[in-house]
Order: C-alpha cells, then sequence, then structure tokens
C-alpha cells in the first residue's frame, strides 16, 4: 500500500530547496500557520511592500556602495572569467 501525498500547493519561490523543507512549507500552508512560524522566525518586518518600494531601495544600495566602482568591461570581464587560449566561438 503507497502513501498518497497531499495536495501539491504551488510554491515556486522554494523550487531549488529540499524536498523536505517543500512538503513541511506546503503543510504549513495548508493548515494556515506558516505565517505564524515565519512571525516567530522573523519577528521584525522590513517596511518594503511592492515593487516601486524594492527598485527604490535597492537603487539607493547601489548609488551607496557602488557609486565609485567602474564598469567592468566586456572584453574585460571576457579575458577574467575565460581560460587562456579559449577563442569564445567561431567568429
Amino acid at each position: 500500500m503507497s502513501v498518497v501525498p497531499g495536495p501539491r500547493l504551488p510554491v515556486p519561490l522554494l523550487a531549488g530547496y529540499p524536498p523536505a523543507l517543500q512538503a513541511r512549507v506546503r503543510s504549513q500552508l495548508a493548515a494556515g500557520t506558516l505565517g505564524a512560524a515565519l512571525q516567530r522566525s522573523y519577528p521584525e518586518a522590513h517596511t518594503i511592500r511592492t515593487d516601486g518600494a524594492l527598485y527604490a531601495h535597492a537603487s539607493a544600495l547601489k548609488a551607496r556602495y557602488l557609486a565609485g566602482v567602474n564598469y567592468l568591461g566586456r572584453r574585460v570581464a571576457a579575458r577574467i572569467l575565460r581560460p587562456t587560449g579559449w577563442s569564445g566561438g567561431s567568429r
């Protein structure tokens, strides 16, 4: 006799996580206890609630920490990332 798993609730953000964690999240989601569990683990919630607020926050971080960083050009990145002697294509 095989055990039939519960309903497959879609949790696309957890696709890369182990099946055991996905199952635990699905069961808590189905039982309605996921929010309380997350609140216990992370009691201080952030204030970012919209896409615009997230974009503004990311832009502020970028301006603060990456303001003086030079752009890494395509050819420089290719020389750094590719092994010596590799042509990178047929061109």
